[in-house]
């Protein structure tokens, strides 16, 4: 893997909305974290693709692309962040030009949703280090938990450096409110549990190279060129591979049918472990069905570690995850730790 620079004071960080941008009523709060970013010491650049969002995007296809691609391969930039994610990163995959931006320097890509479409893409095909973690948007100064203050020191991590996490007290289950507060910060008010999926396990252990993202839209590119596992794995023979994801709106019936699609796929087949953030689709569907359900319908006999509930993904706060970094996870009771390294 090819870890970007630290992300530190002077550090240039290039905004450009490749999914959704910011409407007009959320501009307050993107003033405020672009004003928050800048108390801190960082160069914060504007693209053309991110302050407006029709139909889902914030521009065209071809111009986010083009911005994207521009971004990615100026080298005196240091991090490419969108806002938030979104729903069509997708259809920008095959626009990109992987060689150009496997001979850059590389740059810090970070945020969860649909970021993650595009984290996967670079860090299997480009061994670019990538980051799954709070968004742009959630990162203002006033917000205070561990995991979220954080993420900005994590990033700050150099090379052949580690860091370790904890699981939370707590986790916010609704949404906070943009508009209508500008610094508006979490309400985390239930308490997070990460549980076993083999049940009868008191405590887990597992190690290896982390990967993954939303499932919503990574389950997608399974068996695609844009996030070929298999080959991920094969890079990493000795230290194995840990799959991650989160379900942002699948009901458990496409949960089911997108787990089974990637079991077809040999998605399993070599896992060292499996890590399984929050849901926050519809927990329990009309005929009865429930989320955990369909978990153990698809994974109960597979024959690796499997972690759920964990700080992944929708419902805040996010654990930073390094796509490519080596990982070992612990669970003990109800609580998890994670150390990663950049090696």
């Amino acid at each position: 893997m090819r870890y970007p620079a630290p992300l530190v004071q002077g550090s240039v960080i290039a905004l450009t909305a490749f999914s959704a941008g910011v409407v007009e009523k959320y501009h307050p709060r993107l003033d405020r974290v672009i004003a928050d970013f800048r108390q801190r010491g960082f160069t914060v650049v504007e693209g053309q693709c991110l302050r407006a969002s029709h139909r889902h995007v914030s521009a065209d296809k071809a111009q986010r692309a083009a911005e994207l691609m521009a971004f990615l391969l100026d080298d005196a930039i240091d991090a490419v962040v969108p806002p938030w994610g979104g729903e069509l990163a997708m259809e920008l995959l095959p626009l990109l030009d992987y060689d150009k931006i496997s001979a850059a320097k590389p740059k810090w890509v970070f945020g969860f949703s649909d970021v993650s479409t595009l984290c996967v893409a670079l860090s299997t095909k480009c061994a670019w280090a990538t980051a799954h973690c709070a968004n742009f948007m959630q990162l203002n100064i006033a917000q205070s938990d561990g995991l979220t203050a954080g993420t900005l020191k994590i990033l700050a991590t150099p090379a052949g450096g580690q860091f370790s996490q904890s699981s939370s007290a707590m986790y916010q289950s609704k949404s906070i409110d943009f508009e209508h507060d500008d610094d508006a910060t979490f309400h985390l008010s239930q308490p997070t549990t990460w549980k076993s999926l083999q049940q009868k396990v008191p405590s887990i252990s597992m190690q290896g190279r982390l990967i993954g993202g939303c499932l919503d839209t990574i389950g997608h590119l399974f068996g695609s060129c844009y996030f070929d596992i298999e080959r991920f794995s094969g890079c990493y023979p000795e230290q194995g591979t840990i799959l991650y994801f989160e379900n942002a709106e699948l009901a458990p019936p496409a949960l089911i049918r997108v787990l089974l699609s990637m079991r077809f796929k040999g998605v399993f087949d070599n896992l060292a472990g499996l890590l399984i953030g929050r849901s926050s689709a519809k927990s329990v569907d009309n005929s009865g069905l429930s989320y955990q359900e369909a978990l153990v319908s698809v994974l109960c006999d597979c024959d690796f570690p499997i972690i759920y509930d964990l700080d992944i993904g929708h419902q805040p706060p996010n654990l930073t995850l390094i796509n490519g970094a080596f990982a070992s996870v612990a669970l003990d009771s109800q609580s998890g730790t994670i150390t990663q390294s950049f090696v």
